[in-house]
């Protein structure tokens, strides 16, 4: 198939999978997500899913159409506004578990069957909870360092330690804390492979590899799109940087340095 026509129907695809419920993901996002979602389901059959930060069910759309995923884990603390590294707060109107709930019976009536939730923070629900342990992951709650870290440490408690995946959403904003939990594993001797899928994924394998798998490799082979998006969004700190009152304080910053140096 040619290139073009078989991105087309990618895309197509990610159309319908994500059309009912708005969901706070780019096209490149939903793409990479329905990839991954298929890799794991080619590489390990039927599955149980787990997500932190839900909010109307936009993420969750994926997993809903798909038979194969027998269970899937809702954990979210439903705030009504959310702090965020970019320095605002964030504003969740009518952020509640029964309207997710309306929206997800919507595309399949006996939903509850499947679903799960739990309207708490992550790091206060005991691991023993989350059974069966989930083969995929998704990451997309507080959008703080600090939260990314401790939703990333439950996540690898209640993983299936036979092989999963764990994926975080905007990498560009809580890379920080991504960066800690990567070096912490790395001391802690946690085997893991990581790498970035665009838009804004961070993807992780624990002893599950599909980066090899048919619809992930062409995106990692083409990771300059993930990169320079994620640039392009964090452009604004350095338009921030290069006019006032910024630039006036760097220029007297450093005139000063000269000065005490005299």
């Amino acid at each position: 198939m040619p290139r073009n026509v078989e991105a087309k129907s990618v895309e197509s695809d990610a159309d319908v999978t994500f059309a009912a419920i708005e969901s706070q993901t780019t096209m490149n996002d939903r793409r990479s997500l329905i990839a991954v979602r298929n890799s794991v389901r080619r590489a390990v059959g039927e599955y149980t899913y787990l997500e932190i930060g839900s909010h109307l069910g936009g993420s969750l759309q994926p997993f809903v159409l798909d038979p194969s995923c027998k269970l899937m884990w809702s954990i979210d603390k439903r705030p009504a506004v959310m702090p965020d590294a970019r320095g605002s707060r964030f504003e969740y109107a009518d952020n509640s578990t029964a309207r997710m709930v309306a929206l997800l019976t919507a595309l399949d009536p006996a939903i509850g069957d499947r679903l799960r939730w739990i309207d708490s923070d992550a790091a206060d629900i005991p691991a023993s909870t989350i059974n069966p342990a989930p083969k995929l992951m998704f990451v997309d709650g507080e959008h703080t360092d600090r939260a990314v870290y401790s939703d990333g440490e439950f996540c690898r408690r209640v993983m299936d330690p036979a092989g999963s995946v764990l994926v975080f959403h905007d990498a560009q904003i809580v890379y920080l804390g991504l960066r800690q939990l990567f070096l912490d594993w790395e001391a802690a001797g946690v085997p893991f492979t990581a790498y970035h899928l665009p838009d804004v994924l961070m993807v992780v394998e624990f002893g599950l590899a599909i980066h090899d798998d048919a619809e992930i490799r062409p995106l990692l082979l083409n990771n300059h799109v993930g990169y320079l998006t994620s640039l392009f969004v964090n452009d604004v700190y350095r338009h921030v940087a290069n006019r006032f009152p910024a630039k006036q304080y760097w220029a007297l910053r450093k005139t000063a340095k000269r000065w005490l140096r005299r």
